[in-house]
């Protein structure tokens, strides 16, 4: 672990924590989750108990509010908000959870069934192939996953061998992911990950980046902790996306469109698509290098689509065919110098 100096085991049973030798400050674990922002300030607001129930008990109140809202009612709700990513990180898991009924089972039969019908960047076994084919075997690797979530790939890459450390900004999924048998959970920020240099054979990152602006400390963070040699696998929203046109389109329109395809999808105001290009500058600015920049030829529209769906799914990917710039997604494998 990485905190200005070596970090080890402290407090007790009733208080498990790591001590930092260096400055001896010490990181609260929860649920046998370290809980270690470099920011004093946001791990108050998990660790202090008064404040973080009233800061849950606020969440919760405006994850059930969101829940119900169009839209543009969110878009209108969040406008007055403070400028806390970490509560809006939380708020929309809530939301996720509310939608969705299964949102945190994980019976591997379920998460094969999604795994095969998964359309997002390009579906995540895409990416796990993409993984394998510039790794090879992932036996005795150590992988860090950056902003797990649910990690649907956590049972496939523990199968292959590999060690898998998952991060995130909220607790709950890595509660999960701990009982699901990560190798190791932290909750803290991406942008001050709190490894040493040259720790990890592979750092994956799966829709996630372009939820952390500007990107350039958590790219910097990433390839900090990863060894000379060793790959980062990302993939993002594309900003050259064919689907960004409809933002061009009418807005009585554009709203049809987007309930018809996706639902009610509102992004977070941290959440925007990235330039590919900018991506490589970026990467070679911090060190690394990318060995290969992919546009994803597929639909954000699931094959299992009919009447108007499905013509539209027909018409994205024969779009994205002719020119796959204006994919959704884009995959990136960068390799440190």
């Amino acid at each position: 672990m990485r905190c200005g100096g070596q970090v080890t085991a402290g407090g007790d049973a009733t208080s498990p924590a790591l001590k930092c030798d260096s400055c001896s400050r010490a990181y609260q674990t929860l649920d046998g989750v370290p809980v270690m922002f470099a920011d004093t300030r946001r791990e108050e607001i998990l660790l202090n108990s008064e404040t973080y129930q009233r800061h849950l008990a606020t969440l919760e109140e405006k994850a059930a509010k969101a829940a119900g809202m169009t839209a543009d009612q969110l878009g209108e709700f969040r406008q007055g908000q403070p400028d806390d990513a970490l509560g809006w990180e939380i708020l929309f898991w809530e939301r996720w959870k509310n939608e969705d009924a299964g949102f945190l089972e994980f019976d591997p039969a379920r998460i094969e069934e999604f795994l095969a019908r998964d359309t997002e960047g390009g579906g995540r076994l895409g990416f796990l192939d993409e993984i394998r084919s510039r790794v090879g075997s992932l036996a005795g690797k150590r992988l860090l996953n950056i902003g797990a979530g649910r990690d649907f790939l956590l049972e496939l890459l523990r199968e292959t061998g590999g060690e898998v450390t998952e991060q995130d900004t909220v607790l709950e999924p890595l509660r999960l992911l701990k009982g699901r048998g990560a190798a190791f959970c932290i909750c803290g920020d991406a942008r001050q990950l709190p490894f040493k240099d040259n720790s990890f054979d592979i750092v994956t990152s799966f829709a996630v980046l372009h939820h952390i602006w500007p990107i350039d400390r958590p790219l910097a963070e990433m390839l900090r902790v990863l060894k000379p040699g060793g790959f980062a696998f990302f993939n993002e929203p594309n900003a050259y996306a064919l689907t960004r046109a409809g933002l061009l389109l009418p807005k009585g329109l554009k709203r049809r469109l987007k309930k018809m395809y996706s639902g009610d999808d509102t992004p977070s105001p941290y959440e925007h698509s990235i330039d590919p290009f900018k991506f490589r500058r970026i990467v070679t600015r911090q060190g690394g290098r990318v060995d290969r920049l992919s546009f994803k030829r597929t639909s954000w529209i699931s094959p299992d689509a009919a009447g108007m769906k499905k013509f539209l799914r027909t018409l994205n990917i024969a779009a994205v065919r002719l020119c796959p710039l204006a994919s959704s997604h884009f995959s990136a494998a960068v390799c440190k110098r």
